[in-house]
């Protein structure tokens, strides 16, 4: 038994450095995606409240280690600019919405989800070559 104690032990070790790695890519693809994201808007800014709310984040739980992009002129899920950032698009009286013209959030995810995905597969491969 001392042998799979040793294999274990060693897997539980290697599980550790990936997540540590892996948390790091997601780190800088969070960084990386709020700089993007402030340097790409589409609007004209007028307070520049609207681009000093755009937040990169990076977060692990239980399941999933993620990287993203929100507004948080009004927390994460709030209607205000945060609302029409993320869905890029605005009812006007009378009905008439104007496009994804101002969305600046899910083009940037989008721009980001190569680097990301790749970090994730390169951090990992060279985790298990250390060992």
């Amino acid at each position: 038994m001392r042998g799979m104690d040793a294999v274990f032990e060693r897997l539980e070790s290697i599980t550790k450095e990936m997540l540590k790695d892996c948390e790091t890519v997601a780190c800088e693809t969070a960084a990386s995606m709020e700089r993007y994201a402030k340097g790409h808007r589409v609007w004209t800014d007028r307070t520049g409240d609207a681009r000093k709310g755009l937040r990169g984040i990076a977060s692990r739980s239980s399941q999933a280690i993620s990287a993203g992009i929100y507004q948080d002129m009004y927390g994460k899920t709030g209607k205000g600019y945060g609302y029409y950032l993320e869905n890029g698009e605005r009812k006007l009286a009378g009905g008439v919405t104007f496009g994804e013209k101002y969305g600046i959030l899910k083009p940037t995810r989008n721009a980001h989800a190569g680097m990301f995905f790749d970090g994730i597969e390169k951090a990992c491969g060279q985790a298990l070559k250390r060992q």
